[in-house]
């Protein structure tokens, strides 16, 4: 599911990095050290069923968003007001219909939530704020090529995809080089190669955020420590590596020659958010035995960015994180959700 570029000595600085005109950075270990930790006040949400919950989002400090398990019965979506409780809208059903969902991905980023059904081929994006206020906001759905397990996004009306066929690892000495975004029209050409390894399972699931104004697009890998910075165009300008190498142990199998982790899995980037002034990556850094698979038990670190791609802070989350989002009424204040006693899902909003 979830590269480990060669890494370069730089000199651009960023927490103790310097300046390359190759624009290639690395972020020292130290940073991670260093990181501040803030306050957490648990955020209520008694009175809310929850139990279908895979994940918990906080949407504009007052909003509860559900992204629910893809069973039958359930919702994909559902918003209530955290203040009342009360629910909201719900969207999405499980099923074959018009307006539901089988096996979906789903992106929230500003005001807009992206979601992808892979098993049938449909995406929409949801305006937040219509769904907040109309119960009768149906949002359409439009068909899509069948990209796999890339991860796709909108870019100016059009997709970009998630290169789920460049990989490296030096390590094991798999070189399939390549730019992780693509244009649609890439990944196909890039589809119809013959390549010597199938990356597939470990060279997917990255995270693509989009500027505020649609001028820069960054990647991040969830395999390895590393983050991409692309232009309008697509144009990778920047690469940013580390803090940390995992340590990994992939291996090809069969005839296909199909690239999955022998004995550890290892996670970088997870989950981000993004504001007009910034994004926040959740990092975690860390290999996990397959045979003691204890990933939910690993704290997680949030990186801030600005939009340049210069690091503003790293801090220490001390736990867990299942999704994180930015206050708009709070200044440096951001909401999480995590595990709480018995594995129930909790929300807390940390601050200084």
């Amino acid at each position: 599911m979830k590269k480990c570029l060669q890494f370069f000595l730089m000199s651009l600085v960023l927490f103790g990095c310097n300046s390359s005109p190759k624009n290639q950075v690395t972020l020292n270990a130290d940073i991670l050290d260093k990181a501040s930790v803030l306050k957490a006040d648990s955020v209520s949400i008694s009175g809310i069923d929850v139990s279908r919950a895979k994940e918990l989002y906080v949407y504009a400090d007052s909003i509860l968003i559900a992204r629910n398990y893809e069973r039958d019965g359930n919702h994909l979506i559902e918003m209530y007001n955290l203040n009342t409780k009360k629910l909201i809208n719900k969207i999405f059903g499980i099923g074959h219909g018009q307006g539901e969902v089988l096996l979906s991905d789903v992106t929230i980023s500003y005001n807009t939530m992206f979601v992808r059904d892979y098993q049938q081929q449909k995406s929409c994006t949801v305006n937040i704020d219509s769904a907040i206020s109309d119960m009768k906001y149906i949002p359409k759905f439009q068909k899509i090529q069948n990209r796999g397990i890339s991860k796709v996004a909108i870019f100016k009306g059009k997709e970009i995809v998630e290169n789920s066929y460049a990989f490296e690892d030096e390590k094991s000495g798999i070189h399939q080089p390549g730019k992780k975004l693509l244009t649609a029209e890439e990944y196909d050409k890039e589809k119809g190669k013959s390549h010597k390894y199938d990356v597939m399972n470990v060279a997917s699931n990255g995270l693509i955020i989009i500027s505020p104004n649609d001028d820069r697009i960054f990647y991040a890998n969830t395999n390895q420590s590393f983050l991409e910075m692309y232009d309008s165009n697509l144009n990778r300008t920047m690469t940013i590596t580390g803090p940390k190498d995992m340590q990994t142990d992939y291996q090809a199998y069969r005839e296909e020659n199909e690239v999955l982790p022998k004995k550890y899995i290892p996670y970088a980037y997870a989950d981000f958010y993004c504001s007009k002034e910034d994004f926040g990556l959740i990092y975690y850094g860390v290999s996990v035995d397959a045979n003691n698979y204890d990933f939910e038990k690993k704290n997680a670190y949030l990186f801030v960015f600005d939009w340049n791609g210069n690091m503003k802070k790293s801090i220490n989350l001390k736990c867990h994180v299942k999704a994180i989002s930015k206050s708009k009424h709070y200044k440096d204040s951001y909401y999480i959700c995590t595990y709480g006693e018995g594995g129930n899902l909790k929300i807390y909003r940390l601050h200084e």
